[in-house]
């Protein structure tokens, strides 16, 4: 009888050297939850990570650190000491993967760059995260997060036009690159299984950045300009339609989030819920009554509606929405078929019912945490382990080096290399936007990506400026 086996994380086996920083250390974070090793070495004080705010009360422990860490092992080596940099390539040469995030020629100096390493072992996927990357005017310039968010084009779409840029509320430069890094190596991973090598990829913050814009590097060329601001509700044409409802609206406990392509289901939804809603808490705009709800609907759905209705009834709808509580309105979305989203708060998230019946938080050693994004049918999620102390496995070091050297594997026909996912064929089901970007990426690799779409109802991302 042939025995059982218990399945196995998807990156089971995968050993993992981690050098980054905070420039990246999500990328080793999220190699280790898909069940790679990941060897966290660090120098005699500590990766500057765990210096990183923000702070826990009781005990003043990084919280950035704690989540950094998950899933990641700790072991001391000084790299600028002969003898360590020596067991450092020892370790490489069993490695699969390298994260490092210096200034670009740091690992050069100490004889750790990817043509040296890539000697030792022509298997090793070598990633390199810098701001501007490894190359080019900008590779040495300092930076840091804020200012690549800056000089990735995304700080100058947040804010009033009129007033200085607004940054995101927590800094997410390094996390983009840190999770582009982390899909990059393992498309590289997939990539060596066919040529049987290892590259260097050389990742940047701020095009990492840049590729995060998705559909608002498209607007000055075809309207003259930037989209409108994240804090902008002014907006005017071309830019966005007239009469566009534009995204936030307060609401009795806060805020909610609707879609530009809701317009038509919120006017349809006028006479029927919210005109009633506001005659009962003190009446309305009586000009309201005069117009043709059906008519409107119509023209809005040709792009014809008249600027002086739409902006009656959209008027009425943020009446009505101060009337609700956002959970109220949820539930009123969904039987008028608009699409609205809370603008939910950390309180929120920790208490939302659907999170807590996903089994989402996970308590990690005495902490709270976010549990994993996917659920694999077949193969589980490695288990959440809380961040290391410094050199808390230190004794890796001599498990590792027990392990045979990778050797390189004959590609499967031929010297194949090239594109990654070269022969594999998608049938792209995917609606509006996280879908369709992940078919994409998938097409950039190689990949023949046939999209599918409804005859009878178009894709909402189809309906998205910015128009040519």
């Amino acid at each position: 009888m042939t025995p059982v086996t218990e399945p196995r994380p998807l990156l089971a086996g995968i050993r993992v050297l981690d050098l980054a920083n905070e420039r990246a250390e999500l990328a080793g974070r999220l190699l280790a939850d898909l069940g790679a090793e990941v060897l966290k070495v660090e120098p005699p004080g500590g990766t500057p990570s765990r210096a990183r705010g923000p702070f826990a009360e009781a005990d003043g422990a990084s919280l950035y650190w704690a989540a950094a860490g998950v899933g990641k092992l700790s072991a001391v080596l000084d790299l600028e000491d002969e003898g360590d940099r020596d067991r450092f390539i020892e370790l490489a040469k069993r490695a699969d993967i390298l994260i490092e995030s210096f200034d670009p020629g740091y690992m050069a100096g100490l004889g750790l760059d990817y043509e040296r390493l890539q000697a030792a072992n022509p298997r090793l996927v070598y990633v390199s995260v810098t701001p501007y990357g490894q190359e080019g005017p900008k590779a040495a310039w300092p930076a840091a997060d804020l200012t690549l968010e800056a000089a990735g084009g995304r700080l100058g779409l947040q804010g009033d036009h009129d007033r200085p840029p607004v940054p995101v509320g927590y800094p997410q430069a390094s996390f983009h690159a840190g999770a582009r890094a982390a899909a990059d190596a393992v498309i590289a991973l997939n990539e060596r299984e066919l040529s049987g090598r290892g590259q260097h990829l050389d990742t940047s913050m701020q095009e990492a950045v840049v590729y995060a814009l998705n559909a608002a590097a498209g607007f000055p060329h075809y309207t003259g300009g930037d989209p409108p601001g994240g804090g902008d509700d002014r907006a005017r044409p071309p830019r966005q339609r007239p009469g566009s409802f534009l995204g936030r609206a307060a609401c009795k406990d806060g805020y909610v989030v609707v879609t530009a392509t809701s317009n038509p289901q919120l006017i349809r939804s006028v006479p029927k819920t919210v005109l009633p809603a506001l005659e009962a808490a003190g009446g309305y705009d009586r000009r309201l009554d005069e117009i043709d709800w059906q008519r409107l609907e119509e023209a809005e759905r040709a792009n014809e509606a008249g600027e002086t209705e739409l902006a009656l009834a959209f008027e009425a709808v943020r009446r009505f929405f101060k009337l609700k509580t956002k959970a109220e309105l949820i539930e009123w979305a969904w039987a008028s078929d608009v699409h609205l989203g809370p603008a939910n708060t950390t309180a929120d998230l920790l208490a939302n019912p659907h999170l807590r019946e996903r089994g989402y938080w996970r308590m990690v050693g005495p902490r709270l945490h976010p549990g994993h994004s996917v659920r694999p049918s077949r193969s589980p999620m490695a288990e959440l382990r809380p961040a290391p102390a410094l050199g808390e496995h230190q004794g890796r070091i001599d498990a590792w080096l027990k392990q045979p050297t990778r050797s390189v594997a004959p590609p499967a026909a031929g010297e194949r290399l090239g594109e990654a996912f070269a022969g594999l064929k998608v049938a792209d089901f995917s609606w509006v936007a996280v879908g369709p970007i992940t078919a994409k990426a998938l097409a950039d690799h190689g990949a023949t990506v046939v999209r599918v779409e409804s005859a009878t109802r178009v894709d909402y991302v189809r309906t998205l400026p910015p128009f040519m």
